[in-house]
């Protein structure tokens, strides 16, 4: 994480952003690097989200709104830093949504994105790529708008079509790796893989309860670690 908080020191914009915060995970890893900033708001569709985002806000600098970041409300030029964080797979219209971005971002503004990847990993990061597609596969089954993860080549294309934007730089980011797993973190990982499993659909079930039992003899044989992200700074052109 050394070359973002570097990043972020170098910048010192003040005003930021972040789409799709869920709970506010990105926003408390950026804030936890860089003091410097005056405003960050998180913004999401889902209520229940934001309410449990806003349990934890770190500060009064920071808050979380319920709204759809497909219309945004914010005014044009408005932020020095727009955020979407491991979002790109669950974005029905990317370029719909740049666009919107775009529009928020003031002229020197910067896009930051992170986004897990599926390539070069580890027997352990293989792990986390197997579980994420067994949820988005479930989800899709409801409707929503989950897709498997990108490469790393992917998601550079995908971010260098988008009109009226440019990359800046990118990298993989720098963060520990796992060698072992204790009994802890594996009967979490396993709860979380039971927790997926129950929104399976009742005529569905056979099907799913299979490739859970493949994913969970995966971890007890390779162990589980994250899969490494991609981390890409964009600008208007």
């Amino acid at each position: 994480m050394n070359r973002l908080k570097e990043f972020l020191e170098s910048t010192q914009k003040k005003t930021f952003l972040d789409i799709g915060t869920g709970t506010g995970n990105f926003i408390h890893q950026i804030t936890s690097m860089y003091e410097e900033y005056e405003s960050f708001i998180g913004i999401d569709t889902s209520a229940r989200l934001i309410e449990m985002a806003t349990k934890h806000t770190p500060n009064d600098k920071v808050s979380f709104i319920e709204m759809d970041a497909y219309d945004m409300t914010f005014p044009d030029n408005h932020f020095d830093v727009v955020c979407l964080s491991n979002s790109l797979h669950h974005l029905s219209n990317i370029p719909q949504m740049f666009q919107a971005m775009k529009r928020v971002l003031k002229e020197d503004g910067y896009i930051l994105i992170q986004e897990m990847i599926k390539d070069q990993l580890s027997e352990m990061q293989q792990s986390h790529k197997l579980m994420h597609h067994f949820a988005a596969r479930i989800d899709r089954l409801s409707g929503d708008t989950h897709y498997e993860t990108f490469t790393e080549q992917e998601i550079i294309d995908i971010l260098g079509s988008q009109e009226g934007l440019s990359i800046d730089q990118e990298w993989i980011l720098d963060v520990p790796r796992h060698k072992e797993n204790s009994k802890e973190e594996l009967d979490y990982i396993y709860n979380i893989l039971e927790r997926v499993m129950s929104r399976v659909p009742e005529d569905h079930q056979e099907e799913f309860i299979k490739e859970k039992e493949q994913v969970k003899q995966y971890i007890e044989k390779h162990g589980y670690d994250g899969c490494p992200s991609v981390f890409a700074v964009l600008k208007k052109q």
